[in-house]
């Protein structure tokens, strides 16, 4: 909203709009399920699936959303006088860290019984 660009906010721009609306849907979605799965560890129910989906969901959505975050800011998004360099670089961690997300798809395969 405060970005300038041909005099305008870039937020009245129809792609960043679109963009913006992109990133919401994802964090939606990676909430959703993180409570979905939080919700079955409370009740004693088996998880493991759910939980390999949620780590799998929410890394990929916060890269995303860093990814996305990143073209809305163009090159201003790569100085070190902004948060979102350290957003999208912490967001590469994620599907890395704590167990990667090949790992997690390798614990869904035997899961199903595919391995």
């Amino acid at each position: 909203m405060d970005r300038v660009q041909f005099g305008v906010p870039i937020s009245s721009h129809r792609v960043i709009q679109h963009k913006l609306a992109d990133m919401r849907i994802k964090a939606e979605l990676a909430r959703l399920v993180t409570y979905r799965t939080a919700e079955m560890l409370d009740a004693g129910v088996d998880s493991r699936m759910e939980t390999a989906i949620a780590k799998i969901v929410a890394t990929d959505c916060d890269f995303e959303c860093a990814n996305i975050g990143m073209q809305v800011m163009g090159g201003a998004g790569y100085s070190m006088e902004h948060d979102m360099q350290r957003l999208f670089r912490d967001s590469v961690l994620g599907p890395i860290g704590g167990g990667s997300n090949e790992i997690q798809r390798n614990i869904m395969a035997k899961l199903m019984g595919l391995a």
